[in-house]
């Protein structure tokens, strides 16, 4: 299967990049396209200290881990991002904490809503960005989707809880050449048949292989080495 452009895919459909399945959400002009990664990066938490204000994303650790850390690795392997401003209004609707400029976050909880009919349930917890308040003597607990996939919060220096990455590739993106989104339900067919093919083929040459082994003769080692030789390579591409 060749590559694709990330733009290329619809929302709602997976798409690998960099290695990773992402979920195409949106298209954006002049951006790029948004995703979410299908699956939990890993668990850590939002911040590390129970200190008041630890629900802000300004300051939190795991943006700065995102955005120095994880974006490097992306961008080793060659994955172009476009920056996006993040919303950290609150639950309640304060905007004390402003916005971020970055080029990687996580979704706010009106995204969340927004796109709630392309994002799969993975039956785990895993943060948003969005605070539930601002207020000085309980800025503690951040937005996140529980395993259910409900809406619902949890400490910000609670480790329990998934990371799910979201980021504009630029439009100029390619996909990885093994990218599920291509295929069609006929070209999975196609390849399951050559698959089996390949395999009952590789196991008559196995039988071949026992046979030559338990033959006496002039010419056994011969046809020994040269079998085997055949059947590694056929392993190979097994």
């Amino acid at each position: 299967m060749g590559a694709i452009k990330v733009m290329e895919v619809a929302a709602g459909k997976t798409v690998k990049v960099a290695g990773v399945m992402w979920v195409v959400l949106d298209h954006i002009k002049g951006k790029g396209t948004l995703c979410l990664m299908e699956d939990i990066l890993e668990k850590r938490t939002f911040h590390s200290d129970g200190e008041t204000g630890c629900n802000n994303w300004t300051n939190s650790l795991l943006r700065k881990y995102l955005n120095d850390e994880f974006k490097f690795e992306l961008q080793v392997l060659g994955c172009s991002l476009s920056e996006m401003e993040v919303d950290i209004t609150s639950d309640d609707g304060i905007k004390d904490y402003g916005t971020t400029k970055d080029y990687i976050a996580l979704l706010t909880a009106d995204q969340y809503r927004k796109y709630r009919e392309f994002i799969p349930n993975i039956d785990d917890w895993w943060w948003l960005v969005t605070p539930w308040n601002c207020e000085s003597d309980s800025a503690y607990d951040v937005r996140c989707v529980n395993a259910n996939a409900s809406l619902s919060n949890s400490n910000a220096y609670y480790v329990s809880v998934g990371v799910r990455p979201a980021l504009i590739f630029k439009e100029s993106v390619i996909s990885d050449e093994d990218n599920p989104a291509q295929r069609s339900e006929t070209d999975i067919k196609d390849w399951n048949e050559v698959k089996k093919t390949a395999l009952e083929a590789l196991e008559e040459l196995n039988k071949m292989v026992d046979t030559i082994e338990e033959c006496t003769g002039e010419y056994k080692d011969v046809i020994t080495d040269l079998l085997n030789s055949i059947h590694d390579k056929t392993k190979n591409k097994k």
